[in-house]
C-alpha cells in the first residue's frame, strides 16, 4: 500500500469494510478461544464491519469449522467461512473438461467438497487430478494409493503449503505442507496448483460475494508467508497478528503488526 499517490496507512484503514480473519493463531489455538478475540468480533461487527473467517484448513467442512465457532462464543454461519477445501473445490470446477476424474489424499470432508464440483472420485485408477490436503490419518498406504493414481498428465492439487499450525497451548503441529511434500517426494514433481493462502483464490470469492474491492478488505493473519502474503498477492491491506518471526526479506511485511486480536478494534478506530 505504498508507492507515489498511495493513501496514508489512516486513509487505507478508513476505506475497509471488510474484515478477513485467519482462524488458528489468531481466534483460536486448537480447542480454546484466544482471549479476547469474541469481544473484538462482536466490537467490530457492531461498528459495522463485515466478518469473514479465511482458513487453510482443509480436513473440515464449513458446517464443522462454524459449529466450532459458535461453541467458543462468536457466532458465525457457513456463509462467513472460506477454506482451502472450499478454494481446491472452486478450482476443480474452473479447471472444466480437463478434470473429470481426482484421487483425493485427504478426509472425507475435503472429498466431499471436490466431489461437489461434479466430478467423479477414484482411488485405484489414473486420475485427472490428484488432490493432496490436510489428514490426520495420512499414511504409507494413502501415499502408495495417491502414487498408483497419479499418471505424468494428472493435474497435481495442494490445497495449502502450510508448514505447521500453532494447537493448544501455541504448540506447534504438523499442518498440510509436510503431506504434500511427501506426495510431491514419490511422484517425483511439485504441484502444479495451489488453492490456499497465499493464492488469491479466497479473497477472489469474498469480493464477489460482498461486491467489495480489494481496497476494502483487511486481511489478519498470524503467518507471514501465507497470510501476509495472500493480502501482499491480492494487494489488500494486512494486519500480522501474533508474534510470529518474519523471516528477514523472505517474508513479505504487513501493513500493521498487533499483539492479539483483541488491539484490532483500537487499531482501527470507529466506522463513521
Amino acid at each position: 500500500m505504498t508507492g507515489e499517490g498511495a493513501p496514508s496507512l489512516r486513509e487505507a484503514l478508513a476505506a475497509v469494510k471488510v474484515i478477513a480473519l485467519d482462524l488458528d493463531g489468531v481466534v483460536y489455538h486448537g480447542n480454546a478461544l484466544i482471549p479476547g478475540a469474541d469481544v473484538a468480533i462482536r466490537t467490530l461487527r457492531e461498528r459495522g464491519y463485515a466478518i469473514r473467517f479465511l482458513t487453510n484448513a482443509s480436513g473440515l467442512t464449513c458446517e464443522h469449522i462454524a459449529a466450532k465457532l459458535v461453541s467458543l462464543g462468536v457466532p458465525a454461519e457457513c456463509s462467513d467461512i472460506s477454506s482451502s477445501a472450499v478454494a481446491v473445490s472452486r478450482l476443480v470446477a474452473t479447471l472444466g473438461g480437463r478434470v473429470k476424474t481426482v484421487h483425493v489424499c485427504g478426509t472425507g470432508a475435503l472429498a466431499g467438497m471436490v466431489a461437489s464440483a461434479g466430478v467423479r472420485l477414484v482411488d485405484d485408477a489414473p486420475a485427472d487430478a490428484l488432490v493432496v490436503g490436510f489428514d490426520t490419518d495420512f499414511s504409507y498406504a494413502k501415499l502408495a494409493r495417491a502414487l498408483r493414481c497419479t499418471t505424468a498428465a494428472t493435474v497435481f492439487i495442494a490445497a495449502n503449503l502450510d508448514v505447521t499450525y500453532p494447537s493448544a497451548g501455541g504448540v506447534l503441529k504438523p499442518a498440510c505442507g509436510p503431506l504434500v511434500a511427501a506426495v510431491a517426494c514419490a511422484i517425483r514433481r511439485p504441484p502444479d496448483y495451489i488453492a490456499g493462502k497465499p493464492s488469491v483464490t479466497m479473497l477472489d470469492m469474498l469480493c464477489a460475494s460482498l461486491s467489495v474491492t480489494n481496497r476494502e478488505v483487511l486481511v489478519v493473519g498470524d503467518t507471514p508467508e501465507s497470510d501476509i502474503a495472500m493480502a501482499r498477492n491480492f494487494h489488500a491491506l494486512s494486519v500480522l497478528c501474533g508474534t510470529a518471526p518474519l523471516a528477514g526479506d523472505a517474508s513479505p511485511a504487513p501493513d500493521c503488526v498487533i499483539s492479539s486480536l483483541r488491539h484490532l478494534p483500537a487499531l482501527l478506530g470507529p466506522v463513521s
